[in-house]
Formats: structure tokens, C-alpha cells, sequence
């Protein structure tokens, strides 16, 4: 029982892990945070099996908690979707939104994101 108990907390933690890189990478703190208190009880499951320890609820917690994250997670990408997919005219609130979130995203048109524009203001400010 212990080499499954300690089976299932190196899956677990693996896939805490990935659920970490991947937050971390799209930067939603809501499953990055659920990923870190995962990859913690997974640890605990871990080092407590071959001590004896049943492990059953640190296991438990952990696959719930990589539950609740990927939920997050999928949720987070289908608003960013949404968001991407919003029509580029008009001036009401929500497009306005879309277009402030779109402005960070990495794949946008060369001169489109903030950092661009701020540049491209610092420029013409010290041109005149």
C-alpha cells in the first residue's frame, strides 16, 4: 500500500507541477496558487507514506485542489478567449475592456502593446 500511496503523490505532484508552469506562463494566480497548495500536500503524501502514515486525505486534498485549479484554469483561458474575439469597433465598455486585455497579449501587431506606445510617446517628447 505504501509504494501506491507514494505512486499517486509523485502523479499528483507532477501534475501540480505542470498545472504551476502552465499558470505561471499565462499568468492566472487563481490555479498557481491552488498548484502551490497542491504540489504541498503531494510533498507532505509523499515524505509521510514511507513513515507509516496514512496518506489518504493529503492525497485526497491534493487531487481535489488540482481539480478546482484546472477548472480555473480553463475558465481563465475561455474568458481570455472571449475577450480576444470581441469586436475591434464601437465605444462601449466591454470592447473597450477587450481591447486593454488584448493590448497585453503576446501575439498583437508590431506597435500595438502598451510598451510600445509608451515608447513610442517617450520619443516624441524628447524630440520636442
Amino acid at each position: 500500500m505504501t509504494a501506491v500511496t507514494v505512486a499517486a503523490a509523485a502523479v499528483l505532484g507532477a501534475a501540480h507541477l505542470r498545472l504551476l508552469v502552465l499558470s505561471w506562463r499565462v499568468r492566472s494566480v487563481l490555479p498557481f496558487l491552488c498548484a502551490i497548495v497542491g504540489v504541498a500536500l503531494a510533498g507532505l503524501a509523499l515524505v509521510s507514506a514511507p513513515a507509516g502514515h496514512r496518506a489518504d486525505v493529503e492525497l485526497a486534498l491534493a487531487l481535489i485542489v488540482l481539480i478546482i485549479g484546472t477548472i480555473l484554469y480553463g475558465i481563465g483561458q475561455a474568458l481570455w478567449s472571449v475577450l480576444d474575439d470581441a469586436p475591434s469597433g464601437g465605444d462601449t465598455d466591454g470592447e473597450s475592456l477587450g481591447r486593454e486585455a488584448r493590448s497585453n497579449r503576446t501575439h498583437e501587431p508590431e506597435g500595438s502593446t502598451m510598451t510600445d506606445r509608451i515608447d513610442k510617446t517617450d520619443e516624441q517628447w524628447r524630440r520636442s
